[in-house]
């Protein structure tokens, strides 16, 4: 009996010894940034300009999405007449086995770090960003037009002037007329707040945007001779 019971016994410890942990069968899938109506760019597809809800106007606008190695940075375009404030993103490492990493702001570093070094980043998730409108700006027409220069913030009178140059570049000295520059949701609101402005001989205003390439679609513009 005893004999039965030690051999009994002696099977169990040797089953125990050959048996494999279940801790090491192996990790789960890492989790993936969320979707969240984000825009999502690999590493492959870096530099890329992709379209985002703008949170200063609610529509959408162009930004460029760099990635390099284990970072990245979020910028507006070269011919945009805004700048960027903030960003909300996710980081996903080009490692398979590591979590993404979510944020705000223009720039960011992969989440994997392996002894000290940061890991190539896999794709950047992007959410949406914050913009601000650039103190000073030239825009250019694809017609005949002069070139346009924003030399001060919006709803303030004389905040634009007209350069003789039309490619752009604003270049030479300013033409002859005043220019005011607003924020109006049509002409009739432009008109009235270029009166506002303490001249109510301005001609009618015009959108910026139907003329001058890359202005933003409430900008309106009120001059005089």
């Amino acid at each position: 009996m005893v004999r039965r019971i030690l051999l009994a016994l002696s099977m169990v410890v040797a089953l125990t010894a050959f048996a494999v942990p279940v801790a090491n069968a192996g990790p789960g899938t890492a989790a993936q940034c969320p979707t969240n109506g984000g825009v999502k760019v690999s590493a492959a597809d870096s530099p890329a300009t992709i379209s985002v809800t703008d949170t200063a106007t609610n529509s959408a606008v162009s930004v460029v999405v760099t990635i390099t190695g284990s970072e990245f940075a979020i910028t507006a375009p070269g011919a945009a007449t805004y700048t960027l404030s903030t960003a909300s993103w996710c980081v996903k490492s080009a490692l398979s086995k590591t979590n993404p990493s979510p944020g705000d702001g223009l720039r960011g570093i992969s989440p994997s770090i392996k002894k000290n070094v940061a890991q190539d980043i896999g794709y950047v998730m992007v959410y949406s960003v914050t913009t601000a409108v650039a103190t000073a700006a030239c825009l250019d027409s694809p017609a005949t037009y002069r070139d346009l220069l924003k030399t001060g913030p919006l709803n303030v009178a004389d905040n634009a002037e007209f350069h003789y140059s039309t490619d752009g570049s604003c270049a030479g000295d300013p033409y002859s007329v005043r220019v005011s520059l607003v924020s109006a949701t049509d002409m009739t609101a432009a008109e009235a707040s270029c009166d506002a402005l303490g001249d109510t001989t301005w001609r009618p205003a015009f959108n910026v945007a139907q003329i001058y390439d890359g202005a933003p679609s409430d900008w309106y513009a009120c001059y005089i001779h």
